[in-house]
Protein backbone atom coordinates (compact mmCIF):
# COMPACT_ATOMS: atom_id res chain seq x y z
CA UNK A 1 0.00 0.00 0.00
CA UNK A 2 2.98 2.39 0.21
CA UNK A 3 2.72 4.89 -2.63
CA UNK A 4 -0.97 4.14 -3.22
CA UNK A 5 -3.19 7.19 -3.76
CA UNK A 6 -6.50 6.87 -1.92
CA UNK A 7 -9.58 8.80 -3.02
CA UNK A 8 -7.53 10.45 -5.73
CA UNK A 9 -5.52 12.66 -3.36
CA UNK A 10 -3.98 10.90 -0.30
CA UNK A 11 -0.63 9.24 -1.13
CA UNK A 12 0.69 6.87 1.54
CA UNK A 13 4.39 7.01 2.37
CA UNK A 14 4.78 5.37 5.81
CA UNK A 15 3.14 2.45 7.58
CA UNK A 16 2.19 3.39 11.15
CA UNK A 17 0.86 0.04 12.33
CA UNK A 18 -2.00 -2.41 12.09
CA UNK A 19 -4.95 -3.56 14.15
CA UNK A 20 -7.66 -6.18 14.13
CA UNK A 21 -9.46 -4.56 11.18
CA UNK A 22 -6.66 -3.31 8.97
CA UNK A 23 -3.56 -1.19 8.48
CA UNK A 24 -2.81 2.45 9.25
CA UNK A 25 -0.65 4.65 7.03
CA UNK A 26 0.72 8.17 7.07
CA UNK A 27 -0.10 9.97 3.81
CA UNK A 28 0.38 13.29 2.04
CA UNK A 29 -2.65 15.23 0.85
CA UNK A 30 -1.96 16.25 -2.75
CA UNK A 31 -4.54 19.05 -2.60
CA UNK A 32 -3.54 20.64 0.71
CA UNK A 33 -0.12 20.94 2.39
CA UNK A 34 -0.82 18.53 5.23
CA UNK A 35 -0.20 15.00 6.42
CA UNK A 36 -3.12 12.70 7.16
CA UNK A 37 -3.71 9.22 8.52
CA UNK A 38 -5.34 6.63 6.25
CA UNK A 39 -6.91 3.59 7.90
CA UNK A 40 -7.50 0.75 5.41
CA UNK A 41 -9.64 -2.30 6.08
CA UNK A 42 -7.81 -5.61 5.71
CA UNK A 43 -8.62 -7.20 2.35
CA UNK A 44 -9.45 -10.53 3.94
CA UNK A 45 -12.19 -8.79 5.93
CA UNK A 46 -13.44 -6.36 3.30
CA UNK A 47 -15.75 -8.97 1.77
CA UNK A 48 -17.29 -10.02 5.09
CA UNK A 49 -20.59 -8.32 5.80
CA UNK A 50 -20.10 -8.05 9.57
CA UNK A 51 -16.76 -6.28 9.33
CA UNK A 52 -17.87 -3.96 6.52
CA UNK A 53 -20.81 -3.06 8.71
CA UNK A 54 -18.50 -2.25 11.66
CA UNK A 55 -16.21 -0.23 9.40
CA UNK A 56 -19.21 1.68 8.05
CA UNK A 57 -20.35 2.48 11.59
CA UNK A 58 -16.90 3.91 12.35
CA UNK A 59 -17.28 6.30 9.44
CA UNK A 60 -20.78 7.30 10.50
CA UNK A 61 -19.90 8.02 14.11
CA UNK A 62 -16.64 9.84 13.37
CA UNK A 63 -18.32 12.02 10.74
CA UNK A 64 -21.02 12.94 13.23
CA UNK A 65 -18.84 14.27 16.04
CA UNK A 66 -16.43 17.20 16.37
CA UNK A 67 -14.42 18.26 19.43
CA UNK A 68 -10.91 19.73 19.99
CA UNK A 69 -9.94 16.64 22.05
CA UNK A 70 -11.15 14.12 19.45
CA UNK A 71 -9.39 13.15 16.21
CA UNK A 72 -11.26 14.59 13.23
CA UNK A 73 -12.50 12.60 10.24
CA UNK A 74 -11.78 14.20 6.85
CA UNK A 75 -13.11 11.70 4.32
CA UNK A 76 -14.11 8.05 3.99
CA UNK A 77 -15.17 5.48 1.42
CA UNK A 78 -16.37 1.88 1.35
CA UNK A 79 -15.79 1.60 -2.43
CA UNK A 80 -12.16 2.80 -2.76
CA UNK A 81 -10.30 0.35 -5.11
CA UNK A 82 -7.42 0.12 -2.61
CA UNK A 83 -9.89 -1.01 0.05
CA UNK A 84 -12.47 0.65 2.30
CA UNK A 85 -10.69 3.52 4.03
CA UNK A 86 -11.00 6.35 6.51
CA UNK A 87 -8.90 9.51 6.22
CA UNK A 88 -8.29 11.18 9.58
CA UNK A 89 -6.43 14.05 11.16
CA UNK A 90 -2.76 13.31 11.82
CA UNK A 91 -1.81 13.97 15.44
CA UNK A 92 1.98 14.20 15.93
CA UNK A 93 3.22 13.13 19.31
CA UNK A 94 2.96 9.85 21.22
CA UNK A 95 0.17 7.57 22.30
CA UNK A 96 -0.55 7.23 25.99
CA UNK A 97 0.60 3.62 25.64
CA UNK A 98 4.01 4.78 24.40
CA UNK A 99 4.24 7.28 27.26
CA UNK A 100 3.51 4.47 29.73
CA UNK A 101 6.23 2.34 28.17
CA UNK A 102 8.73 5.17 28.77
CA UNK A 103 7.70 6.08 32.32
CA UNK A 104 5.67 3.09 33.68
CA UNK A 105 3.95 5.34 36.27
CA UNK A 106 2.68 8.93 35.92
CA UNK A 107 2.32 11.41 38.77
CA UNK A 108 -1.26 11.83 39.96
CA UNK A 109 -1.27 15.56 39.06
CA UNK A 110 -0.14 14.85 35.50
CA UNK A 111 -2.83 12.19 35.30
CA UNK A 112 -5.35 14.81 36.50
CA UNK A 113 -4.45 17.17 33.65
CA UNK A 114 -4.77 14.41 31.03
CA UNK A 115 -7.97 13.08 32.61
CA UNK A 116 -9.58 16.53 32.46
CA UNK A 117 -8.99 16.67 28.70
CA UNK A 118 -10.23 13.11 28.18
CA UNK A 119 -13.37 13.85 30.18
CA UNK A 120 -14.03 16.93 28.05
CA UNK A 121 -14.13 14.79 24.90
CA UNK A 122 -16.10 11.99 26.55
CA UNK A 123 -18.71 14.26 28.09
CA UNK A 124 -19.24 15.95 24.73
CA UNK A 125 -19.55 12.56 22.99
CA UNK A 126 -21.88 11.16 25.62
CA UNK A 127 -24.12 14.24 25.46
CA UNK A 128 -24.40 13.56 21.70
CA UNK A 129 -25.45 9.97 22.36
CA UNK A 130 -22.08 8.43 21.44
CA UNK A 131 -20.34 5.83 23.63
CA UNK A 132 -16.78 4.90 22.61
CA UNK A 133 -16.69 1.33 24.09
CA UNK A 134 -12.98 0.75 23.36
CA UNK A 135 -11.07 3.29 25.45
CA UNK A 136 -7.46 2.28 26.16
CA UNK A 137 -4.04 4.00 26.20
CA UNK A 138 -3.29 3.13 22.57
CA UNK A 139 -6.40 5.10 21.54
CA UNK A 140 -5.18 8.28 23.25
CA UNK A 141 -2.76 10.52 21.31
CA UNK A 142 -0.81 13.16 23.25
CA UNK A 143 0.66 16.16 21.48
CA UNK A 144 3.71 17.75 23.10
CA UNK A 145 4.30 14.75 25.39
CA UNK A 146 6.30 15.10 28.61
CA UNK A 147 5.86 18.89 28.80
CA UNK A 148 3.26 20.93 30.74
CA UNK A 149 1.40 21.78 27.50
CA UNK A 150 0.38 18.17 26.79
CA UNK A 151 -2.75 18.04 24.62
CA UNK A 152 -4.76 14.79 24.47
CA UNK A 153 -6.94 13.61 21.59
CA UNK A 154 -9.20 10.53 21.56
CA UNK A 155 -8.95 8.22 18.53
CA UNK A 156 -10.74 5.22 17.06
CA UNK A 157 -14.50 5.28 17.29
CA UNK A 158 -14.66 1.90 15.53
CA UNK A 159 -16.69 0.29 18.30
CA UNK A 160 -18.73 3.37 19.09
CA UNK A 161 -22.39 2.98 19.94
CA UNK A 162 -24.92 5.66 19.20
CA UNK A 163 -27.03 5.28 22.32
CA UNK A 164 -29.93 7.39 21.08
CA UNK A 165 -30.52 4.81 18.34
CA UNK A 166 -30.66 1.14 19.35
CA UNK A 167 -28.41 -1.11 17.29
CA UNK A 168 -29.33 -4.77 16.90
CA UNK A 169 -26.47 -6.70 15.27
CA UNK A 170 -27.46 -8.37 12.02
CA UNK A 171 -25.96 -11.76 12.93
CA UNK A 172 -27.95 -11.79 16.18
CA UNK A 173 -31.25 -10.99 14.42
CA UNK A 174 -30.55 -13.77 11.92
CA UNK A 175 -29.72 -16.18 14.72
CA UNK A 176 -26.29 -16.96 13.29
CA UNK A 177 -22.87 -16.59 14.87
CA UNK A 178 -21.88 -16.07 18.46
CA UNK A 179 -22.76 -12.96 20.40
CA UNK A 180 -19.48 -11.10 20.50
CA UNK A 181 -18.26 -8.68 23.13
CA UNK A 182 -17.05 -5.31 21.88
CA UNK A 183 -13.96 -3.80 23.42
CA UNK A 184 -10.45 -4.80 24.47
CA UNK A 185 -10.49 -7.49 27.23
CA UNK A 186 -8.22 -5.62 29.66
CA UNK A 187 -10.49 -2.53 29.61
CA UNK A 188 -13.98 -3.91 28.91
CA UNK A 189 -16.80 -3.13 31.35
CA UNK A 190 -18.67 -5.80 33.35
CA UNK A 191 -22.02 -4.90 31.77
CA UNK A 192 -20.64 -5.52 28.28
CA UNK A 193 -19.53 -8.99 29.42
CA UNK A 194 -22.86 -9.69 31.11
CA UNK A 195 -24.72 -8.73 27.94
CA UNK A 196 -26.58 -5.93 29.73
CA UNK A 197 -27.65 -2.71 28.06
CA UNK A 198 -24.62 -0.42 27.74
CA UNK A 199 -24.55 3.33 28.19
CA UNK A 200 -21.90 6.05 28.67
CA UNK A 201 -20.93 4.72 32.11
CA UNK A 202 -19.23 1.73 30.43
CA UNK A 203 -16.65 4.22 29.14
CA UNK A 204 -16.08 5.44 32.71
CA UNK A 205 -15.20 1.88 33.77
CA UNK A 206 -12.58 1.76 30.99
CA UNK A 207 -11.28 5.14 32.19
CA UNK A 208 -11.01 3.61 35.68
CA UNK A 209 -8.84 0.80 34.32
CA UNK A 210 -6.60 3.35 32.59
CA UNK A 211 -6.34 5.46 35.76
CA UNK A 212 -5.33 2.38 37.76
CA UNK A 213 -2.69 1.60 35.14
CA UNK A 214 -1.34 5.16 34.91
CA UNK A 215 -1.07 5.55 38.68
CA UNK A 216 0.26 2.10 39.64
CA UNK A 217 2.12 0.90 36.54
CA UNK A 218 -0.03 -2.20 36.14
CA UNK A 219 -3.54 -3.26 35.20
CA UNK A 220 -6.00 -4.02 38.01
CA UNK A 221 -6.30 -7.64 36.83
CA UNK A 222 -2.82 -8.51 35.59
CA UNK A 223 -1.24 -11.85 34.64
CA UNK A 224 -4.55 -13.61 33.97
CA UNK A 225 -5.51 -15.68 30.96
CA UNK A 226 -8.39 -14.39 28.84
CA UNK A 227 -11.18 -16.35 30.56
CA UNK A 228 -9.95 -15.49 34.06
CA UNK A 229 -9.56 -11.84 33.06
CA UNK A 230 -13.14 -11.55 31.85
CA UNK A 231 -14.38 -13.34 34.98
CA UNK A 232 -12.41 -10.89 37.15
CA UNK A 233 -14.04 -7.88 35.49
CA UNK A 234 -17.46 -9.29 36.36
CA UNK A 235 -16.83 -10.71 39.86
CA UNK A 236 -13.53 -9.67 41.47
CA UNK A 237 -12.78 -6.44 43.31
CA UNK A 238 -9.68 -4.62 42.04
CA UNK A 239 -6.70 -4.67 44.42
CA UNK A 240 -5.90 -1.77 46.71
CA UNK A 241 -3.01 0.46 45.63
CA UNK A 242 -0.95 -0.55 48.67
CA UNK A 243 -1.33 -4.22 47.71
CA UNK A 244 0.45 -3.54 44.40
CA UNK A 245 3.24 -1.51 46.02
CA UNK A 246 1.89 1.97 45.32
CA UNK A 247 1.64 4.13 48.44
CA UNK A 248 2.43 7.61 47.06
CA UNK A 249 -1.06 8.22 45.60
CA UNK A 250 -3.44 10.12 47.93
CA UNK A 251 -6.31 8.04 49.27
CA UNK A 252 -8.88 10.43 47.79
CA UNK A 253 -7.52 9.74 44.30
CA UNK A 254 -7.53 5.99 44.86
CA UNK A 255 -11.15 6.06 46.05
CA UNK A 256 -12.20 7.78 42.82
CA UNK A 257 -10.44 5.09 40.76
CA UNK A 258 -12.17 2.38 42.79
CA UNK A 259 -15.54 4.08 42.15
CA UNK A 260 -14.92 4.02 38.41
CA UNK A 261 -14.19 0.27 38.68
CA UNK A 262 -17.50 -0.53 40.36
CA UNK A 263 -19.26 -3.55 38.85
CA UNK A 264 -22.54 -1.74 38.23
CA UNK A 265 -22.95 1.58 36.39
CA UNK A 266 -25.06 3.31 39.06
CA UNK A 267 -22.16 2.93 41.53
CA UNK A 268 -19.72 4.87 39.32
CA UNK A 269 -19.50 8.61 38.64
CA UNK A 270 -22.55 9.32 36.52
CA UNK A 271 -20.84 11.50 33.93
CA UNK A 272 -17.37 12.33 32.63
CA UNK A 273 -17.89 15.88 33.88
CA UNK A 274 -18.54 14.59 37.41
CA UNK A 275 -15.42 12.40 37.22
CA UNK A 276 -13.25 15.37 36.19
CA UNK A 277 -14.67 17.50 39.00
CA UNK A 278 -14.17 14.97 41.80
CA UNK A 279 -10.62 14.10 40.66
CA UNK A 280 -9.65 17.78 40.50
CA UNK A 281 -11.25 18.39 43.92
CA UNK A 282 -9.18 15.51 45.36
CA UNK A 283 -6.07 17.31 44.05
CA UNK A 284 -7.20 20.55 45.64
CA UNK A 285 -7.57 22.24 42.24
CA UNK A 286 -10.20 24.97 41.77
CA UNK A 287 -13.44 24.21 39.94
CA UNK A 288 -12.70 26.72 37.19
CA UNK A 289 -13.26 24.53 34.11
CA UNK A 290 -15.15 26.19 31.26
CA UNK A 291 -18.34 24.10 30.77
CA UNK A 292 -18.23 24.78 27.03
CA UNK A 293 -15.23 22.45 26.76
CA UNK A 294 -17.48 19.59 27.88
CA UNK A 295 -19.93 20.13 25.01
CA UNK A 296 -19.57 19.12 21.34
CA UNK A 297 -18.35 21.91 19.12
CA UNK A 298 -20.42 20.51 16.27
CA UNK A 299 -22.56 17.45 15.71
CA UNK A 300 -23.27 16.80 12.06
CA UNK A 301 -26.54 15.17 10.94
CA UNK A 302 -26.47 11.39 10.98
CA UNK A 303 -24.51 10.06 8.03
CA UNK A 304 -26.54 7.63 5.95
CA UNK A 305 -29.72 8.00 7.98
CA UNK A 306 -32.89 7.93 5.92
CA UNK A 307 -35.79 10.23 6.83
CA UNK A 308 -38.90 8.39 7.96
CA UNK A 309 -41.44 8.77 5.12
CA UNK A 310 -44.92 10.07 5.66
CA UNK A 311 -48.14 8.17 5.01
CA UNK A 312 -48.89 7.80 1.31
CA UNK A 313 -45.54 9.08 -0.01
CA UNK A 314 -44.14 7.17 -2.99
CA UNK A 315 -44.47 3.43 -2.40
CA UNK A 316 -45.34 3.96 1.30
CA UNK A 317 -48.99 3.52 2.16
CA UNK A 318 -48.86 2.19 5.69
CA UNK A 319 -47.10 3.74 8.69
CA UNK A 320 -47.82 2.95 12.35
CA UNK A 321 -46.17 4.15 15.56
CA UNK A 322 -45.85 2.07 18.74
CA UNK A 323 -44.15 2.45 22.10
CA UNK A 324 -42.60 -0.44 24.02
CA UNK A 325 -40.34 -1.19 26.96
CA UNK A 326 -37.57 -3.12 25.26
CA UNK A 327 -33.93 -3.30 26.42
CA UNK A 328 -31.74 -4.09 23.43
CA UNK A 329 -30.78 -7.68 24.42
CA UNK A 330 -34.50 -8.44 24.81
CA UNK A 331 -35.35 -6.60 21.57
CA UNK A 332 -33.16 -9.05 19.63
CA UNK A 333 -35.06 -12.05 20.99
CA UNK A 334 -38.49 -10.48 20.46
CA UNK A 335 -37.87 -9.31 16.91
CA UNK A 336 -36.25 -12.59 15.89
CA UNK A 337 -39.36 -14.40 17.07
CA UNK A 338 -41.66 -12.03 15.19
CA UNK A 339 -39.65 -12.28 11.96
CA UNK A 340 -39.38 -16.06 12.08
CA UNK A 341 -43.08 -16.56 12.83
CA UNK A 342 -44.03 -14.14 10.05
CA UNK A 343 -41.91 -16.13 7.60
CA UNK A 344 -39.60 -13.20 6.91
CA UNK A 345 -35.89 -12.49 6.74
CA UNK A 346 -33.71 -9.57 7.83
CA UNK A 347 -32.12 -7.60 5.00
CA UNK A 348 -30.24 -4.93 6.93
CA UNK A 349 -29.67 -3.61 10.44
CA UNK A 350 -28.13 -0.19 11.13
CA UNK A 351 -28.33 2.00 14.23
CA UNK A 352 -31.97 2.96 14.66
CA UNK A 353 -33.42 0.80 11.87
CA UNK A 354 -34.06 -2.84 10.98
CA UNK A 355 -35.21 -3.69 7.43
CA UNK A 356 -36.98 -7.00 6.80
CA UNK A 357 -38.84 -8.70 3.96
CA UNK A 358 -42.01 -10.76 4.39
CA UNK A 359 -44.06 -12.97 2.09
CA UNK A 360 -41.34 -14.39 -0.13
CA UNK A 361 -41.98 -17.97 -1.26
CA UNK A 362 -39.69 -20.49 0.44
CA UNK A 363 -36.83 -21.77 -1.70
CA UNK A 364 -37.56 -24.99 -3.55
CA UNK A 365 -35.72 -28.02 -2.20
CA UNK A 366 -33.08 -29.47 -4.54
CA UNK A 367 -34.37 -32.12 -6.90
CA UNK A 368 -33.40 -35.68 -6.04
CA UNK A 369 -31.67 -37.72 -8.69
CA UNK A 370 -31.90 -41.41 -9.47
CA UNK A 371 -34.80 -43.82 -9.18
CA UNK A 372 -36.10 -42.44 -5.86
CA UNK A 373 -36.30 -38.93 -7.28
CA UNK A 374 -38.02 -40.20 -10.45
CA UNK A 375 -40.60 -42.13 -8.41
CA UNK A 376 -41.35 -39.10 -6.23
CA UNK A 377 -41.84 -36.87 -9.26
CA UNK A 378 -43.95 -39.47 -11.05
CA UNK A 379 -46.32 -40.02 -8.11
CA UNK A 380 -46.51 -36.39 -6.97
CA UNK A 381 -49.92 -34.85 -7.55
CA UNK A 382 -50.00 -31.45 -9.17
CA UNK A 383 -51.09 -28.58 -6.90
CA UNK A 384 -54.52 -27.13 -7.63
CA UNK A 385 -54.43 -24.02 -9.82
CA UNK A 386 -54.60 -20.81 -7.80
CA UNK A 387 -58.01 -19.22 -7.68
CA UNK A 388 -56.54 -15.72 -7.13
CA UNK A 389 -53.09 -14.19 -7.57
CA UNK A 390 -50.72 -14.45 -4.59
CA UNK A 391 -50.08 -11.45 -2.38
CA UNK A 392 -46.88 -9.67 -3.36
CA UNK A 393 -44.02 -9.73 -0.81
CA UNK A 394 -43.47 -6.57 1.21
CA UNK A 395 -40.61 -4.82 2.96
CA UNK A 396 -40.90 -3.40 6.46
CA UNK A 397 -38.62 -0.80 8.02
CA UNK A 398 -38.69 -0.73 11.80
CA UNK A 399 -37.34 2.63 13.00
CA UNK A 400 -36.33 2.65 16.69
CA UNK A 401 -35.67 5.71 18.84
CA UNK A 402 -35.07 5.87 22.58
CA UNK A 403 -37.51 8.13 24.39
CA UNK A 404 -35.28 10.54 26.29
CA UNK A 405 -38.09 11.79 28.54
CA UNK A 406 -39.34 8.30 29.34
CA UNK A 407 -38.04 5.59 31.72
CA UNK A 408 -34.91 3.77 30.62
CA UNK A 409 -35.26 1.29 27.74
CA UNK A 410 -38.52 2.86 26.51
CA UNK A 411 -38.52 2.83 22.71
CA UNK A 412 -40.62 4.48 20.05
CA UNK A 413 -41.10 2.12 17.12
CA UNK A 414 -42.27 3.43 13.77
CA UNK A 415 -43.28 0.68 11.34
CA UNK A 416 -43.12 1.56 7.64
CA UNK A 417 -44.49 -0.99 5.12
CA UNK A 418 -43.88 -0.90 1.38
CA UNK A 419 -44.54 -3.11 -1.61
CA UNK A 420 -41.52 -4.24 -3.58
CA UNK A 421 -42.77 -2.36 -6.66
CA UNK A 422 -45.38 0.34 -6.90
CA UNK A 423 -47.86 1.31 -4.18
CA UNK A 424 -49.49 -1.22 -1.90
CA UNK A 425 -52.41 -2.60 -3.93
CA UNK A 426 -55.97 -1.74 -2.99
CA UNK A 427 -56.66 -5.33 -2.01
CA UNK A 428 -58.66 -6.34 1.10
CA UNK A 429 -56.18 -9.18 1.67
CA UNK A 430 -53.39 -6.60 2.04
CA UNK A 431 -55.30 -4.73 4.73
CA UNK A 432 -56.03 -7.94 6.59
CA UNK A 433 -52.42 -8.99 6.36
CA UNK A 434 -51.14 -5.63 7.62
CA UNK A 435 -53.63 -5.61 10.49
CA UNK A 436 -52.53 -9.09 11.58
CA UNK A 437 -48.83 -8.14 11.34
CA UNK A 438 -49.35 -5.13 13.58
CA UNK A 439 -51.31 -7.20 16.11
CA UNK A 440 -48.54 -9.82 16.11
CA UNK A 441 -45.79 -7.20 16.44
CA UNK A 442 -47.56 -5.48 19.35
CA UNK A 443 -47.90 -8.85 21.02
CA UNK A 444 -44.20 -9.63 20.63
CA UNK A 445 -42.93 -6.31 21.91
CA UNK A 446 -45.82 -5.71 24.37
CA UNK A 447 -46.31 -2.33 22.74
CA UNK A 448 -48.93 0.36 23.16
CA UNK A 449 -50.17 2.53 20.34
Amino acid sequence: MLGHVFLGRYETFKRLGHGSMGEVFLALDRLQPRQVVVKVMAKKLAGEERFREMFGREMQFMARFRHPHAVELYEASLTEPGGPCIVMEYVPGASLEQILQRHRVLHHERVGALLTQLCMALNAAHSSGIVHRDLKPSNMMVQNPDVPQEFLKVMDLGLALLTAKPYLALERLRGSGDITVAGTPAYVSPEQLRGDATDHRADLYSVGVMLFQLLTGRLPFADLDSDALLEAHVRRDPPKFKDVGMTQVPFGIESIVQRCLAKFPNERPQSALELAKVYRAALGWPDDMDPRWFEPVAVRPDAGTEPIPEQGSGRIQFVETLEAWMPEPIAVVKLRGFIEDAGGRVLESVPGRVRMRLGEPPPEPPKKSGIIGWLERATKTAPPPPTEPPIEPMEIDLHMTKKASQPQNRLELRVVCRALSGPLPNDPRWHGRLKKLMIDLRGYVMAQR
